[in-house]
């Protein structure tokens, strides 16, 4: 793999794993981040190598993102939803 491609890789994969995407406290499971990252690459690529700005990116997005992270997402949402009440 390029150092580039890497580079890319490991910002999306820390972008997903190292805090909140919608729900404070978001870590993301092996399978969140497997089905995010292409989103975080071809949507948000602009935002790499920077996690914070990648997750914001993948936040406004939201509408366009795959059924498999946008459900990571929603579910993330309903989770702290539900722990706020």
């Amino acid at each position: 793999m390029a150092r580039s491609a890497r580079a890319i890789f490991a910002a999306a994969l820390l972008a997903l794993s190292g805090g909140a995407a919608l729900a404070q406290g978001f870590e993301g499971t092996a399978e969140e981040r497997e089905a995010c990252t292409p989103d975080a690459l071809s949507i948000c690529s602009s935002a790499i190598p920077d996690p914070t700005k990648v997750k914001e990116c993948l936040v406004q997005h939201v509408s366009e993102l795959s059924p498999g992270c946008k459900e990571v997402f929603e579910q993330r949402g309903k989770a702290e939803s539900e722990r706020a009440r």
